[in-house]
């Protein structure tokens, strides 16, 4: 990682849109954080907590919202809606690009457990478009490994094309997190997804990708099956412009 402020002084990146880097100055707090950052001596706790410190006041942080509608609408005691419509784009690209597979990748929930920051570790519960995820596909085949699906099989729409690829770069770390999570993963219908959107509109005033209820739909789809224990559950989702 460069010095920042250098790196926007020679104008080493091309902003669009008229937009301009000039005048742009870390914080000197920030700057202390970079030196942690860079500093090899310090631990790997250390350094990924200063890296997380650096893009908090910017990127997540986002609302935390209690779905009490679709709490009575599904017998769930409790729901949260994490919206990362908060984030600068409006979407969790933000989130992932700066820190979310880093930080998933090398702390994960199991070392956050290990370090008595969470009392338990939760189930990690994975949606995605009908048939066209490896990832939901080996989990519900059972297979050892994420297998990479068929690329002429898959045909997007405009629900799920934010959702489907025939193949996931870190799909087995993926597959491990929910089994060993006690987590589970479903398909969705492109009409499951739209209908959850439409509700969460509608209920809870938040106008949503259709495409990011996914999550939120495996976890309403097991609760319609079997209720689930009286608990705090908290679905991801992703804001229109």
């Amino acid at each position: 990682m460069n010095d920042v402020n250098h790196i926007y002084r020679k104008g080493l990146y091309t902003l669009i849109d008229g937009a301009s880097g000039i005048g742009f100055v870390l914080s000197k707090e920030s700057q202390e954080l970079q030196r942690t950052l860079l500093n090899n001596s310090k631990s790997q706790i250390e350094r990924l907590e200063a890296y997380e410190d650096i893009f908090n006041p910017e990127v997540g942080d986002t609302g935390l919202s209690r779905a009490r509608n679709i709490e009575r609408e599904s017998g769930l005691r409790q729901i949260f809606l994490k919206f990362e419509g908060g984030n600068p784009t409006g979407i969790q690209k933000d989130r992932i690009a700066f820190a979310q597979c880093l930080d998933a990748l090398r702390r994960g929930f199991a070392t956050l457990y290990k370090r008595g920051k969470t009392s338990r570790i939760p189930w990690i519960i994975a949606g995605s478009s009908y048939r066209k995820n490896p990832i939901v596909y080996s989990y519900k085949k059972n297979l050892p490994f994420c297998t990479g699906l068929e690329p002429g099989h898959i045909h997007e729409t405009k629900t799920s094309d934010p959702l489907i690829n025939w193949h996931s770069y870190d799909g087995d770390e993926a597959l491990d997190a929910i089994r060993n999570s006690s987590g589970w993963a479903e398909d969705i219908s492109d009409s499951s997804l739209n209908n959850i959107a439409k509700i969460l509109k509608d209920k809870e005033g938040l106008s949503v990708i259709s495409a990011s209820t996914a999550g939120l739909a495996a976890l309403l789809s097991k609760q319609h099956l079997e209720p689930l224990e009286g608990d705090r559950y908290v679905a991801i989702i992703t804001g229109r412009k």
